[in-house]
């Protein structure tokens, strides 16, 4: 009975300390409201004043309507011709997030206020809310916090599309992630699971590059609700380096900022594989949404560290399978519970050959469609 107890009180001190470490290392990738670099809503707060003058708020409103993607919160307040003490404090707010992003190197954070405007076609754009993207997990988000143009609280559905202008204040937009996806990259080429390979190193003893482009795509669901408007999707690349004897996983992460809206079909041209960067004629491509406000040097330690998992298991396999493990480990290793609000997985192509043409070709789930092709690019 003395045993037995002993190892009761020995098992639930374990637990306590796997669930304390779980909480430490949430706190380390999570940003909330309190710790944020920069408040939403007090942007919001201030762009409600900023449009109590006339001549910003038509010059806000048609520049987003304009520009329907939206902009850097810095970008449209240089639109934005007025001395009003509102525009002062909002440059205060985006040179916080500026200094801020400085430190990324350090801290793993990066955030840009953006600005964008949801709009109905039976409304008014002169009649907009302001509201701010919440933090949390949006499948817990039970209200969205807005503000009139009087500065009165109002509550939308995050879950029904309103049926008024809203013009959204958002951190983790298309600007902030194409920031990240440079600071990724350099993090993958500091673990070496990226080869710095400049367009001269890879047209070096070559007649131009080898590359595969995304010709034409579209999704079934962006895993977008609307407050957050356009989606901000990315690409994770993958394929092998080294020798027979001694595979190594290559991985790369692509932004893909004309991806916006799921049923659209885009024509991007943009190239997606470099074969130069590959031992094998093979590789694969993973897209996912960036939903967190994470620390992007924390969810490159994850994937290094899943993929260094499976590196010794690579050698002794046939290329397919190498590369299959390797698409594999980084789904498996992508976090799906860490933070308050997930990157969204929204499919993948596994094995896509070097010379190959795939035509309307679907993804693995069946929620991507793209066709792809071969692209060579003679050097001049």
């Amino acid at each position: 009975m003395k045993k037995t107890n002993q190892f009761v009180l020995w098992f639930a001190i374990l637990a306590m300390t796997i669930v304390s470490c779980a909480k430490d290392e949430d706190q380390n990738l999570n940003l909330n409201q309190e710790n944020s670099s920069v408040n939403s809503e007090k942007i919001a707060k201030n762009i409600v004043k900023l449009m109590q003058n006339n001549e910003a708020k038509t010059t806000l409103i048609t520049y987003l309507k304009e520009n329907k993607f939206g902009a850097s919160l810095e970008t449209v307040l240089n639109q934005v011709d007025t001395d009003q003490t509102s525009k002062q404090a909002l440059f205060e707010s985006v040179s916080r997030a500026n200094e801020l992003n400085k430190l990324a190197d350090e801290t793993g954070v990066i955030e840009i206020p953006e600005l964008w405007m949801y709009q109905p076609l039976t409304k008014k754009a002169s009649e907009a809310l302001v509201a701010y993207v919440p933090k949390g997990d949006e499948k817990d988000w039970e209200q969205i916090k807005a503000f009139d143009q009087d500065g009165n609280v109002v509550y939308l559905d995050p879950n029904k599309e309103p049926d008024v202008p809203v013009i959204v204040v958002e951190l983790n937009g298309m600007e902030t992630l194409k920031a990240r996806v440079d600071k990724m990259n350099e993090e993958l080429r500091a673990a070496g699971l990226q080869t710095k390979n400049s367009d001269a190193v890879r047209l070096k003893n070559q007649k131009g590059l080898e590359t595969t482009k995304i010709e034409k795509i579209s999704l079934r669901d962006d895993k977008e609700p609307w407050i957050k408007g356009a989606a901000e999707i990315y690409a994770i690349t993958s394929g092998i380096k080294g020798t027979i004897q001694d595979k190594k996983a290559e991985i790369a992460i692509v932004a893909m900022p004309y991806l916006d809206y799921a049923e659209t079909t885009y024509t991007p041209n943009q190239v997606i594989l470099f074969w130069n960067d590959y031992a094998y004629q093979a590789a694969n491509i993973q897209l996912y949404e960036q939903d967190s406000n994470y620390n992007y040097k924390q969810l490159v330690s994850i994937i290094v560290n899943g993929v260094f998992e499976i590196a010794g298991l690579l050698s002794g396999e046939p290329w397919v399978s190498a590369l299959g493990k390797i698409a594999s480990a980084i789904v498996k290793v992508m976090p799906d519970k860490w933070y308050t609000d997930d990157d969204d997985y929204v499919d993948s192509y596994y094995t896509i050959m070097k010379n190959k043409e795939y035509i309307n070709y679907n993804a693995a789930g069946n929620n991507a469609k793209a066709t792809l092709k071969p692209l060579f690019i003679p050097a001049n």
